[in-house]
Parts: C-alpha cells; structure tokens; sequence
C-alpha cells in the first residue's frame, strides 16, 4: 500500500540569504546608476529583479522598458559589471513555452498546445461564445486541482529563470534549483488553516478538511516534558503523559538528527486525537549549518559571537505568494503514530513575525515520517505574486552591552 498526503491553496514559500561578492559591492554603487537622485540599493534591486517578473497589464512599457528608462546602462556596465552581465542576457521580448500539466503533476510537451490556445482565445473575443460560465468553470477545475492543465511559462533571459537568477547573486540554503537532495526539503512553505489537507490510500481519497478543521477536531494535547541534551532522553511529566510514550520517544529521538534541539528541545511538543504530533521550534540542521560553523555554535553563540555567519548587512528576503499543491509520498500505509507536523518556529515569534511578511497564521511548516523530513513534489498552477527585499534596517541586538549585528527576519524565525 502506498499512501499520500496532500496540501493546496495559496501557499508562501520564503527565501531568505545574504547577496554574495561582488553583487554586495555592486548593490552600494548601483545609486550611482539612476537617471534620478536619491534612489537607494534597495530601489534597484527590486527593479532589477523585476527584468525577471510579470509585465504590469496596465502600463504602456515593459519591465525591461521601465529599468532603461530608470537606469543609465552606460553606468550601469561602469559600476555594476556582474549585473550588467546578467542584464545583457535579458531578451527584448519575452518568450512564451506550454506544456501540459497532468494531474501527477509531470510536464508533457505538446506541439499543439499553443495552436489550441489561441484558437479559443480568438473564438472568445470574436464570438464570446465561452462567456462567464466557460470561465467559472475553469476556475473551479483549477480550485479542485484534479484536472490536466496547461502550465504556460514566460521566458525572459537566454541564461537565467527567476529561481537561477537568485542562486547567482544570493548565498542561502533554500535555493529551489538547489534542492537535489532528494532526503532534505529546503523550502520553508508557510502553510495556514485555509489550506486544504488530504489524506490517501492506494490512490483513494479517505480523508479531506481545511487544515484549520484538521486540527480543531483533533484537539491537540500539550505534552509537558524534559529533555535531558546529553542523554539525549526525553521525560515526560506524569498527568501529560502521552497514550504512546515509547514510540512518541522513538519519534523524538529520530527527529534529533534532522531538527536541531536549540534550547529546549522541541520547545512545545503536542499530540493530535489521531495519534500524529505537533512540534514547535524544530530548525533543520541545514538552517543551522547556514548560520554557524555547526550545531554546537548553535548552541553557545551567546557566548562567542564570531559563532554567527550570517551577514544582516546584506540580508535579501524573497517572498513567493503560489497557488500550487504539495505531494508528500510515503510508500506504505500511514501510521499516524509516526506522522509529526513540524513547526520552524513557536508561537510567540510567529506572532511578532506576522507582521512582517502579511501572511496568514501558518500552523507547520513541514511534514516528517518516522522522523525524517519528506521533501514533497510540487504541481505548481500559478503564482500571485512575489516580493523581494533588503533586510537591512533590521535592529542590532544588544546583548549583555555588546552589539551584535543578527540577521533581521530569518533570526526572529529561528530564536527568540
């Protein structure tokens, strides 16, 4: 028996990293390219980025024609080389590529997709035949998300797509065209109560419900604990004990290895009626690598500073807003016992944090099975927009008097 357990809606997926040499040394001269005074680095990134994003529908000029109107490309090719190189890779006119999107969510080329497509486009304008009815009953074959599709992509550089683009210029662990390893999952996905959860068996449907539902009937139940980091052993305290103690501390013990025990481990550990568990504040240990030479400079950064790598100078956050589904496999039957739903942070820090990247209150942020992370296939349809950002202007933390210059957004995730 194989299972599956998929989640679909708007989901925000969110990268965060530091912009590499020399794109940091460009960034502080790229003022010096604007046509007018007073722009700032934070300007021409988000209009440089924007050579790789939609065309505003209700603008005369493309993105390409408003960058050449905003920057001077001579000084641009003066101060900024390694932009300037990208910038020549832009096309002067995008590029449109079909393909066929079936439910698996594997692309299937056709050469007569495009045909097709603009034969109804045509047949709508001229005859109005489809109408708002043709058109709600596209939208809500696209809100099911269970039929074939056609996945219509722009393309707009000879080299880069949006994703390598920002492989190029930003370090960070959670690159999309970097995640080849088929056992981590790099996308911190911000999944909230409005998403649809569904659960199968041998490909059968057997349980669905918004993910606010989801959890509101299974009532998860607090467990209170401690945790002994040397001994790696987990104890529970007597009138919170779990109905399974022993495979709740198999669990637990499995997820160590991927999920980092910062300060107290797991910080809040909750069980659901159906037997699955809830952890709080569990990083992977990819993200942890990313901010320090190892876990034990995780652990005793408070102590040394030099332990922190990462840069807020130079802190870039990009926030992707997709209508996709999520796919997460698991080759036998699911036991729930052994599903965990795994918070990156805890509550209070979500609900400072909130305010900053606009999005619903998420409940998790991965999925694990008998204690690993499972990196899920994603069927993307379309995005709805996405932002990016310099970070900053984030505050320096001031630490037993000492100033310590902490990453602004991706920190506030990760330790309160």
């Amino acid at each position: 028996m194989t299972s599956e357990i998929h989640i679909s809606g708007e989901i925000d997926n969110l990268l965060f990293g530091y912009l590499k040499d020399p794109y940091y040394a460009e960034l502080e001269k790229s003022i010096n390219c604007f046509h007018v005074a007073q722009q700032t680095p934070d300007d021409f990134l988000k209009i440089f980025f924007s050579l790789f994003l939609e065309n505003d529908i209700f603008s005369e000029d493309t993105n390409l024609q408003k960058f050449e109107k905003s920057i001077d490309i001579v000084k641009l090719e003066r101060y900024c080389p390694n932009f300037f190189a990208i910038y020549q890779t832009i096309l002067p006119q995008e590029e449109t590529e079909r393909t066929l999107l079936d439910t698996s969510g594997q692309e299937n080329p056709n050469p007569f997709i495009d045909m097709i497509h603009d034969t109804l486009a045509d047949l709508e304008k001229e005859t109005g035949m489809f109408g708002d009815e043709y058109t709600k009953k596209v939208q809500e074959r696209e809100k099911r998300f269970d039929e074939p599709m056609v996945k219509t992509e722009k393309i707009r550089s000879t080299t880069y797509t949006i994703y390598t683009f920002l492989e190029e210029i930003l370090d960070s662990p959670s690159h999309p065209s970097q995640n080849t390893n088929p056992s981590f999952d790099n996308q911190l996905r911000m999944f909230n109560g409005s998403h649809l959860i569904e659960f199968y068996e041998d490909g059968q449907k057997i349980e669905e419900s918004t993910l606010e539902e989801f959890f509101k009937k299974n009532d998860p139940k607090e467990i209170e604990f401690e945790f002994d980091e040397e001994k790696k052993f987990i104890d529970f305290y007597e009138d919170t004990i779990p109905d399974n103690p022993d495979q709740v501390r198999e669990l637990t013990y499995k997820l160590i290895n991927v999920i980092s025990p910062i300060l107290k481990f797991g910080s809040k550990i909750s069980q659901n009626k159906d037997g699955s568990m809830h952890y709080q504040y569990g990083q992977p240990i990819h993200f942890i690598n990313f901010f320090f030479e190892n876990l034990e400079g995780a652990k005793d950064w408070r102590g040394d500073f030099k332990k922190i790598r990462y840069r807020q100078e130079r802190e870039v956050r990009v926030q992707f807003y997709n209508v996709s589904k999520m796919i997460y496999k698991i080759p036998n039957k699911i036991h729930r016992s052994k599903l965990a739903f795994l918070d990156y942070s805890n509550d209070s820090v979500r609900g400072a944090y909130r305010s900053i990247i606009h999005c619903y209150y998420p409940d998790f942020n991965y999925i694990a099975y008998d204690g690993i992370i499972i990196r899920p296939e994603e069927i993307f349809y379309r995005d709805k927009g996405i932002r990016i950002g310099l970070t900053r202007s984030g505050p320096i933390t001031s630490i037993r008097g000492e100033e310590v210059s902490l990453p602004a957004d991706l920190w506030t995730l990760t330790l309160d």
